[in-house]
């Protein structure tokens, strides 16, 4: 039997068909895998903006669980009649598997509803001056280094080393993420002395529960960028004024300089 129709797009024709689509919900970019227990989704938010929202799929699994590829770990999904409950940070991707197989999991998934609380203290900064750095300096409000006037700062390529200190008093908060504003570069973060992770990828946050302790924390964030912003501002000095050496260069001194460094707000998001 065939449907032929001209007054309507392809989506209502196949509505009309009875043919349901493989995911309904604001649009993502999806890839879906059936195996033999499982329908395996995985799913990406293409855009520069959050989603939080809905989504059926075409299943009949009542057991879901969202896989994290950037942690490893997986959280338990509430399913009712195919549809879940999901929240997307700005392109941030994951996986959604569907079976009546899966194996129970403790964790369950944040859904977006969380409480913030931002971290206001004065930051201590050092740029390092072997890659030529300013050194100290101290700030109340984190920008990006290539909006900086100062050269030293908006060229600089390497790492560098934020410092604060924050109180923290919720006795009653189950599990705490530090939450990066706006980032694109490689952050490795200590609390209180200790090695808690790195972010490298959105939706720029890491869960720092197990390193927290109630009153004063201690925050610690290397910071490191590309050599792009650098070799750019080599260019504007004679070759044995410069740090970098470039057998083959890939920029002009007209090239747009990368956002480096942090910007925005530093928060702890907590359920």
């Amino acid at each position: 039997m065939w449907l032929v129709t001209s007054d309507m797009t392809l989506a209502e024709a196949l509505d009309k068909a009875g043919i349901r689509p493989d995911v309904s919900g604001p649009k993502l970019y999806f890839a879906h895998r059936k195996t033999k227990d499982s329908d395996v989704y995985f799913l990406n938010n293409h855009s520069d903006q959050a989603i939080r929202a809905d989504y059926q799929f075409k299943t009949s699994y009542q057991h879901a669980q969202l896989w994290d590829a950037v942690t490893g770990k997986q959280y338990q999904l509430l399913v009712k009649n195919g549809t879940v409950s999901l929240a997307f940070a700005p392109r941030e991707s994951y996986f959604v598997v569907f079976s009546d197989a899966l194996p129970e999991t403790e964790e369950v998934y944040w859904n977006g509803l969380l409480q913030k609380e931002t971290i206001d203290s004065e930051w201590n900064v050092y740029f390092d001056s072997a890659c030529g750095g300013v050194g100290p300096m101290k700030t109340q409000r984190l920008s990006y280094w290539n909006q900086s006037e100062n050269p030293a700062i908006r060229f600089y390529s390497g790492t560098a080393v934020y410092h604060t200190s924050f109180d923290w008093n919720h006795t009653d908060a189950a599990a705490v993420r530090l939450q990066l504003e706006k980032n694109n570069n490689w952050v490795i973060v200590y609390v209180n002395g200790k090695k808690a992770g790195s972010i490298w990828a959105s939706p720029w946050n890491l869960d720092i529960t197990p390193y927290l302790k109630q009153g004063k924390n201690e925050l610690k964030l290397e910071v490191t960028n590309s050599w792009n912003n650098r070799a750019i501002g080599d260019l504007l000095h004679a070759l044995d004024e410069r740090l970098t050496v470039d057998p083959q260069l890939f920029v002009t001194p007209d090239s747009p300089l990368q956002d480096a460094g942090l910007s925005g707000e530093v928060s702890l998001i907590y359920k």
